[in-house]
């Protein structure tokens, strides 16, 4: 129970059937659309790596990796070997400091219930994860640009604190755990335990190829840049302007920037 097959007709429209299923015993099946699958990726991209896992195995990206549990605890484990867990132990907090954000504020960036205590709670968030990977010298510094950690440090210290306040740091550490760990990782046998795990499919076609890329770009990282604005890459907070009724526009996609943090290797095959 709990499985599913039929992904790859999904994820491509030209592809060929790869498998048949038969049940043995009364069994009640799920159907869902080629349209809604797509649905579900573009709001919850998260959603998209277990079957990035299965599709694109060993060319799997930094993103499947990030969001799935079995393989994340793999990540995890071989970063830890490496001597070299503190950009992923941050990625971690910043992700539980957007959650906790996103949660507890409205989208005109007041606090929605317990205003003072929760604000307080976020601030008191921020500055844990400035003290503990940000500053120069702090227990798990991360290797990040210096005008970036002064924009970052900046930010938090004068009270600038808003869900993208550590935005352009997270691109930035992303991006180092995909370019200095990732391609090594998938050759780990903790990395195969994960794609046997899946059930990754050794052959695919070329249709399904270009669409894992499609979604992969589609999808990207399930970072969110909303409320008073974004970072660009040199961690310059950038402010939006409100709307009529003074409320900041939410923005529901990521920009560029993040979608050429997916592996390259998925793109190289998917071109192929």
């Amino acid at each position: 129970s709990g499985k599913y097959f039929g992904e790859a007709a999904l994820v491509s429209e030209e592809s060929k059937r790869t498998a048949t299923c038969t049940t043995c015993m009364e069994t009640v099946l799920l159907t869902m659309s080629r349209e809604d699958f797509k649905k579900v990726f573009d709001h919850n991209p998260e959603a998209l790596a277990d079957v990035e896992l299965k599709l694109a195995g060993k060319n799997a990206g930094i993103r499947a990796v990030l969001h799935h549990p079995l393989a994340l605890q793999e990540f995890t484990k071989f970063l830890e070997s490496q001597i070299a867990l503190e950009s992923l132990l941050c990625w971690e907090e910043v992700v539980r400091f957007r959650k906790f954000y996103n949660y507890n504020m409205s989208e005109d960036g007041s606090i929605q219930q317990e205003e003072g205590k929760k604000r307080k709670e976020v601030n008191e968030m921020a500055r844990e994860i400035v003290e503990k990977f940000v500053k120069v010298g702090s227990e798990q510094e991360v290797n990040i640009p210096d005008s970036m950690r002064k924009s970052v440090i900046r930010a938090v210290e004068t009270g600038e604190i808003y869900e993208d306040v550590f935005f352009a740091m997270e691109i930035e550490i992303v991006g180092l755990m995909r370019n200095d760990k990732l391609s090594t990782f998938r050759t780990t046998p903790g990395f195969r335990k994960v794609l046997d795990t899946v059930g990754n499919y050794e052959d695919m076609d070329a249709n399904i190829k270009k669409s894992i890329k499609t979604l992969t770009r589609r999808s990207s990282m399930a970072l969110r840049s909303a409320g008073r604005g974004s970072m660009n890459r040199s961690g310059t907070h950038q402010r939006k302007s409100t709307t009529k009724s003074g409320q900041m526009p939410k923005i529901a996609e990521t920009s560029e920037s993040i979608s050429t943090l997916e592996d390259k290797s998925i793109e190289e095959k998917a071109a192929d």
